[in-house]
């Protein structure tokens, strides 16, 4: 009877076992398959969340005021689109962004706010083969954009180097990112450590402790003028705690 149960057992557990298996199986296949379909909504939400935060619009404005009319504009990461409306009048935009899925987004933002734009071109690829992009030659570009993209990019140091790459002389990289807290700020830094690995696997390769003024600072532009912010009212494990607010200059 000792010896029936046992095996009774066996079996379940074989079973069990198989169909454990077979369960993660079909979850990462449903998670590779429709992940970059559910990271462009949630991300698009979050672009909606932020466009209503007053402070985050009030840097974007301030930051892209400089910006001229009928200019020549690639943002990398362009997401959703949500910047399209700080942008001048009769610019040429290029949206370069590696999921495909955001394409959709970013016709319902041109629809919403990018009508005073002349031309706005969906283009799939990142920033680190920025100038291998064919409709993107070395020097041809005026204004660089990227917000909220430097977090996750493979390859900080080689994307603000094809951002050089692309720009024309004098022309300018507008940024704005979520980066690692002051060397004061121990409790945030401790959090941002914490969270990193999480969302790296959650959130496309986000960090949440990246310090990118220093790939700037050493990338040859002729001037370069940021701010590192801290939003007080952010809670410890957003994003938005501390930014990075600049402009630099080929």
């Amino acid at each position: 009877m000792a010896a029936i149960d046992v095996a009774v057992s066996d079996i379940l557990i074989n079973k069990f076992s198989c169909f454990t298996v077979l369960l993660l199986v079909a979850v990462c296949y449903i998670v590779k398959k429709y992940y970059n379909t559910l990271y462009a909504y949630v991300l698009s939400k979050f672009d909606q969340k932020l466009s209503r935060s007053k402070q985050v619009t009030g840097l974007k404005q301030t930051l892209f005021s400089s910006m001229l009319p009928a200019k020549a504009i690639v943002e990398i990461g362009a997401g959703s689109g949500t910047n399209f409306q700080f942008y001048p009048n009769q610019c040429a935009l290029r949206c370069v962004e590696p999921k495909v899925e955001f394409k959709g987004y970013v016709d319902d933002s041109l629809k919403k706010r990018g009508e005073h734009l002349a031309s706005v071109e969906f283009v799939q690829g990142t920033g680190e083969l920025l100038s291998q992009i064919e409709s993107i030659k070395p020097g041809s570009v005026d204004y660089v954009v990227c917000t909220l993209v430097l977090c996750s990019v493979k390859d900080v140091s080689k994307v603000i180097q094809e951002v050089k790459t692309v720009l024309k002389p004098a022309g300018k990289f507008y940024f704005l990112e979520h980066v690692y807290a002051s060397e004061s700020s121990k409790l945030v830094r401790i959090c941002q450590n914490v969270i990193t690995p999480i969302s790296k696997l959650l959130l496309d390769n986000c960090h949440h402790n990246r310090e990118p003024w220093k790939a700037l600072e050493s990338a040859g532009f002729s001037s370069i003028t940021y701010q590192r912010k801290s939003i007080a009212k952010a809670s410890f494990i957003s994003p938005l705690r501390w930014l990075c607010v600049g402009i630099a200059t080929k």
